[in-house]
């Protein structure tokens, strides 16, 4: 126990049956936001989850702070850690912190780029493993604000597929019971993504045939190929 009388809390590991991380997050507020979701994610199938949060230098998907399937879908999570009270005016995002004035570009016209970028290097991994015909599945995107003190103001078109933290009335739906946990619309839908959360890791594995962990989606993203 440390000299403070506080408990040692161990950190959570960077893999599990079902969470796939490269290293932790250099950034206090992803790596809050990351574990807010992981210790919310059963460890069962069809429940997986990959994060990657190494920068990007040139065009295409390089980045993903987080992948996650789940029984209602498959979702691309981008994280924001801005605080304070958060106001939009048309496509500009102002938080109003107690030292400062923050603004933002709206995230969302951007929202849908990652996603098909990201489906059209599972169409290439199909590819490069010999299965062309495979289904690609649909990739939502959605937007998670992680500060624990936020409170959002924002207008109606703006707050589309904008979640916060569970257990905090932030004034934004709840990032895992609203969306992650969300039973899937029809038993059709429950088993395809059972189906593509299985597949996925043998699709993101390309040549190396290795294990399709965190390190296997990294290599697919980041190829130059």
């Amino acid at each position: 126990m440390p000299a403070s009388g506080e408990p040692l809390i161990e950190p959570p590991s960077l893999s599990s049956p079902c969470w796939f991380q490269e290293r932790r997050s250099k950034y206090p507020w992803e790596r809050d936001g990351l574990d807010h979701t992981k210790k919310r994610l059963p460890a069962v199938k069809p429940y997986r989850a990959w994060s990657f949060s190494r920068p990007s230098h040139r065009r295409g998907v390089r980045e993903c702070d987080l992948l996650a399937t789940t029984p209602g879908g498959i979702y691309l999570l981008e994280l924001k850690g801005h605080s304070g009270r958060v106001v939009n005016r048309k496509w500009t995002w102002r938080f109003h912190g107690s030292d400062r004035v923050r603004g933002l570009k709206s995230p969302l016209p951007l929202l849908d780029w990652k996603p098909k970028e990201l489906r059209q290097r599972l169409l290439w991994a199909d590819q490069k493993i010999g299965k062309p015909g495979v289904r690609t599945p649909r990739i939502e995107p959605a937007i998670l604000l992680t500060d624990p003190g936020l409170v959002s103001e924002l207008g109606e078109v703006q707050r589309t597929r904008v979640f916060g933290r569970d257990g905090v009335d932030s004034g934004l739906p709840w990032i895992w019971r609203d969306l992650l946990e969300r039973s899937p619309e029809s038993e059709p839908q429950r088993t395809s993504c059972h189906r593509d959360s299985r597949r996925s890791p043998g699709r993101l594995r390309r040549r190396t045939g290795g294990a399709g962990g965190a390190h296997s989606v990294h290599e697919v993203l980041n190829d130059s190929s």
